[in-house]
Order: C-alpha cells, then sequence, then structure tokens
C-alpha cells in the first residue's frame, strides 16, 4: 500500500501517516505512565500524612510498616519516572537525527 510522502514535521519526505501514530504511541505512553504513577504517589502523601497526623498512635512496629510501605511505593514512582525519561531521551535523540 502507497503512503503519500510529504514534507512532515521533521523535513521533506517524512511519511505523515507514520508520524501521526508515532504521535499517538507516545500520546498513550504518556497517559499510561500518568496513570501509574497517581498510585504510587497518592500512597507516599498519604502515608506520609499519616505518619505526621497520628504518630503517637501507633506502636514502633506499626511505624516500621508503614515507613518501609513509604519506601516501596516511592521506588515504584521512581520506576515509572526512570521509564518516562528513558523514553524522553530516546524522543529527544531521534528529534535530532
Amino acid at each position: 500500500m502507497f503512503q503519500k510522502k510529504r514534507n512532515g514535521p521533521d523535513g521533506p519526505g517524512i511519511r505523515v501517516e507514520g508520524y501521526h501514530e508515532l504521535q499517538r504511541e507516545r500520546e498513550a505512553f504518556l497517559a499510561d505512565a500518568a496513570d501509574n504513577i497517581s498510585a504510587p504517589i497518592a500512597a507516599v502523601v498519604g502515608l506520609s500524612d499519616l505518619l505526621v497526623d497520628r504518630k503517637r498512635d501507633f506502636s514502633a512496629g506499626v511505624r516500621n510498616e508503614i515507613i518501609e510501605m513509604l519506601a516501596s511505593e516511592a521506588h515504584a514512582a521512581e520506576h515509572v519516572l526512570r521509564n518516562v525519561f528513558a523514553a524522553t531521551r530516546l524522543d529527544m535523540s531521534e528529534l535530532q537525527l
């Protein structure tokens, strides 16, 4: 099947259909990343607030469990952010080619 070539956003001869598909995939990736980072960030904020507001209500063991949950959720958020940063670097390097 022919794909009409014309001057695209990156220069002459870029396949417009391919560019639009790449943009759709990029938008889907960013939407998925936003969804995936929302839960760990909400957990970190909620658990942190809980510790600040009610620290005297918890035994040392419970506080330690909350701290472990905080660390786990923070690592999950870090993982998502690393993927976003890696994708951004790839996107930027493709634009410079």
